[in-house]
């Protein structure tokens, strides 16, 4: 071969070597390529989707996607959409990726794509700025195109940083520009919003317009959301009382709810629809319903049964009363004596039974008239029964003097609100050698009524002395008073403010202030419990008074302060809570550090993964923490910044995958060029 044709020989060889090897960096670059939009199978059911693109000063750059689609989740649980970010490429480098409580490898998210349409999301972004020598602070830009934010449900779209300050309307401003330190993540969130529309007014609910009280009945109502959101429904029953927020229904779902009234009268039910937004629509037109009152049940099954002989002079009567309507007071009026048309003996007595004196060989006519406690009543029929001839022995013993009957009232209700019915209970009053066949009550107020067991309810707030009197069969009576209090309703005091040092040391006082106002104008007192086992009850305060409490913690630890207000008349706040670290200190959402010896250096770390106590180790005035109580350290925390990274040695430093593949295409080529150089083709 001439050296002409050896040296178009050697250059059609170098050029093969290059091919060669540009083919297999080609190869290469592909692969990494493939692997990387392989991580997330992209659904292409995606209604919007804006990217993000990010680039700092030194060239660096990065982007990730957020946007909605039909079938997606808002994870967890890992869905289709969330793709997770490639690994780390070689320093420096700008990484951004979002944040969803998802596991490794979806703890960085390169695509997050969530449940379309809706009112209100919240994306949560992270960006981390990585130089070569890790010191070295950037400029980044954030950039977006507002078309593709437009095509989006939204009329609010905002970038904000991680401390809720707005930084910029991503629907008008295509770009943020601002300083990333080194290797501390920057945390932003995208709130996206729109306007919510309140649910349609409920139709009038239907259901039955006439019954009884004391029974349940069944009402249904239904309305729609312009946005599609679910809907809770509240009935107002009219009685005082009400439903609650019943649900959330499915938009235009039927929402069926039942209520029993316990008096009876005439009733107005409106219902009241909010979505899940907590906007609320107008109040039903008003189902007009009338709650009846039905007369006792007829007494029946009398004991002896009508018509026996030979009952013992023992005997005690009995019969079956009640009444239809759940909840009614019922009273009997007995009718007993040897004439066919008996006289009445004893007036509204609770029992169903009943113990008269019997001679022998005598026939008794009774009835039982029974009555509620709304006036109306019910009148059994005439009943008999013949007694027994007395047996052989001693003739009949002389009478006994009468012994008078005890009134006792103890049983009733002493304390109640305007125009709130109260009960009056005499059941407790007896008789030793008789019956009692009365019950007198005066309640104090002019009006009066008769009956073992009452009801009243008093017009004006006050002391009333309530005198109950009973008379026996001999017709001797005794007295028993009780005092009723009657007040307006109360209503509790406000939720107090409080306010106080949330962190400290152990063995420190610290002083914490509440206050809170009553709409009664009543004195209030405030109750505070420390967390640590001990609470402290303050007096009485004028309305809006504030108090101040000193306390003293003698552990560190995370104590949760309690506090409510209660009023003169026991009406009590809901309870407030203020967190308060004593020598602690909370470490992102990992665990928190401990100072046990209250030195200002922290000893221990709380892991909230184990909920154990570990060790903390100490490096370039950064603690080193062992999460999972494995002996390794697991993160470090930076003191000046703030902020917790993963913990890597530093005599290891981990090479990216594609720079091995890019040294192992560049071995394959030198090993190729020294083997044609061997064989003599150089």
């Amino acid at each position: 071969m001439s050296k002409l044709s050896k040296k178009y020989h050697n250059f059609f060889i170098l050029r093969m070597v290059a091919i060669l090897a540009a083919s297999m960096i080609f190869s290469v670059g592909a692969f990494i390529s493939i692997d990387i939009t392989s991580r997330g199978a992209q659904a292409s059911n995606i209604e919007w989707s804006v990217t993000l693109n990010f680039s700092e000063t030194n060239g660096s750059t990065d982007y990730v996607a957020f946007g909605e689609a039909p079938d997606a989740n808002d994870g967890p649980p890992v869905d289709s959409y969330d793709e997770p970010k490639p690994p780390v490429p070689p320093e420096p480098y700008i990484r951004a990726w979002f944040s969803d409580s998802l596991p490794v490898p979806y703890n960085e998210i390169m695509s997050d794509y969530r449940k379309y349409p809706d009112t209100y999301k919240v994306w949560n972004l992270s960006v981390r700025w990585v130089p070569s020598d890790y010191v070295t602070s950037t400029s980044t830009t954030i950039s977006w195109n507002i078309l593709e934010v437009d095509d989006s449900e939204y009329i609010s779209v905002f970038l904000y940083d991680g401390g809720g300050n707005p930084l910029k309307d991503i629907l008008t401003q295509n770009s943020y520009t601002f300083t990333c330190s080194a290797m501390i993540p920057q945390s932003f969130t995208i709130i996206c919003e729109d306007l919510n529309n309140p649910p349609e007014t409920p139709g009038k609910p239907s259901g039955e317009t006439d019954g009884y009280h004391g029974t349940s009945y069944t009402y249904n109502t239904s309305t729609t959301d312009l946005d599609g959101d679910d809907i809770s429904y509240f009935f107002n029953w009219n009685d005082g009382t009400n439903s609650g927020w019943i649900g959330p229904y499915a938009n235009g779902e039927i929402c069926s709810t039942s209520h029993a009234w316990q008096s009876p009268g005439m009733y107005n039910i409106s219902v009241q629809a909010k979505d899940v937004y907590e906007e609320e629509s107008g109040w039903s037109p008003q189902l007009l319903i009338a709650m009846e009152n039905r007369a006792p049940n007829i007494p029946s099954n009398p004991s002896p049964v009508n018509g026996t002989a030979g009952v013992d002079t023992n005997a005690a009567l009995s019969w079956t009363g009640g009444d239809p309507d759940t909840g009614d007071i019922v009273t009997y009026d007995i009718y007993f004596g040897s004439e066919t048309s008996p006289p009445k003996i004893v007036s509204k007595q609770s029992s169903t039974s009943f113990a008269p004196s019997l001679s022998t060989e005598t026939t008794y006519y009774w009835r039982i008239v029974a009555w509620d406690n709304y006036g109306l009543y019910s009148t059994g029929p005439v009943w008999s029964f013949t007694t027994a001839s007395s047996s052989p022995g001693p003739g009949p013993s002389p009478p006994e003097p009468n012994v008078a009957p005890t009134a006792n009232a103890s049983a009733s209700e002493t304390i109640g609100l305007i125009g709130v019915l109260l009960t009056f209970d005499g059941s407790q009053s007896i008789d030793q050698d008789g019956y009692i066949k009365d019950w007198s009550w005066d309640f104090g107020d002019d009006t009066n009524e008769t009956g073992e067991i009452v009801t009243h309810a008093y017009s004006n707030s006050g002391t009333y002395k309530v005198t109950l009197t009973v008379t026996d069969d001999d017709d001797a009576k005794d007295e028993d008073s009780i005092t009723v209090v009657i007040v307006t309703a109360n209503s509790p005091p406000s939720n107090p403010i409080v306010a106080g040092e949330t962190t400290g040391k152990k063995n420190v006082e610290y002083q914490f202030t509440a206050i809170s106002t009553d709409a009664d104008n009543d004195n209030i007192s405030y109750i505070f419990d420390w967390g640590d086992g001990s609470t402290s009850i303050t007096g009485l305060f004028p309305n809006s008074t504030s108090t101040m409490q000193n306390h003293t913690w003698t552990s560190p630890g995370i104590f949760i302060v309690s506090v409510y207000a209660e009023d003169e008349n026991n009406a009590i706040s809901d309870t407030v809570e203020l967190t308060v670290l004593i020598d602690v200190q909370y470490c992102d959402n990992i665990g928190h550090f401990i100072d046990s010896d209250s030195d200002g250096i922290y000893d221990l770390f709380y892991s909230n993964m184990t909920g154990d106590k570990t060790v903390l180790g100490q490096k370039d005035g950064s603690y080193l923490i062992d999460s999972d109580g494995d002996g390794n350290w697991d993160y470090i925390y930076n003191q000046t910044t703030g902020t917790t990274t993963q913990f890597k040695e530093e005599t290891i430093d981990e090479i990216p995958w594609t720079v091995i593949a890019v040294i192992l295409v560049a071995l394959a080529v030198i090993s190729i060029i020294i083997y044609f150089y061997k064989k003599g083709y150089f």
